[in-house]
C-alpha cells in the first residue's frame, strides 16, 4: 500500500523520488493525535487543524519520540507509540 510519494517531472513523465509506506503515514499520526485528543477519527481532524495555530509547542520534543526523520526527507513512526494509540478502543 503507497501512502505517499514524493515526485519529480522529469522527460516523459513524473518519477517517483521516495515512497513513505504503510503504516509510516503522517496522516495515521495526524489522526492517532485527533483519537487522543477525543476527537473522532476520520471526523475531528479539521478541529485539531483549527486549534492548532492557538497552541502552545510545549511536547515539541515528544512529538519528535514518535518520529524519525531522515536527512532525505523521508520519515519512519515509532510503531510503539503511534499503532497502538491509534487502536486503542477506549481512546477513539
Amino acid at each position: 500500500m503507497d501512502d505517499g510519494r514524493a515526485r519529480r517531472r522529469q522527460g516523459d513523465g513524473p518519477q517517483a523520488r521516495k515512497e513513505i509506506r504503510f503504516p509510516h503515514s503522517l496522516g495515521l499520526l495526524y489522526s492517532a493525535f485527533t483519537a487522543f485528543l477525543g476527537f473522532e477519527v476520520n471526523e475531528g481532524e479539521y478541529k485539531v487543524m483549527g486549534m492548532a495555530p492557538f497552541g502552545r509547542p510545549l511536547y515539541v520534543d515528544k512529538v519528535y519520540e514518535l518520529i524519525r526523520v531522515d536527512d532525505d526527507g523521508g520519515f519512519e513512526l515509532d510503531m510503539d507509540y503511534s499503532l497502538p494509540l491509534f487502536l486503542r478502543k477506549d481512546v477513539q
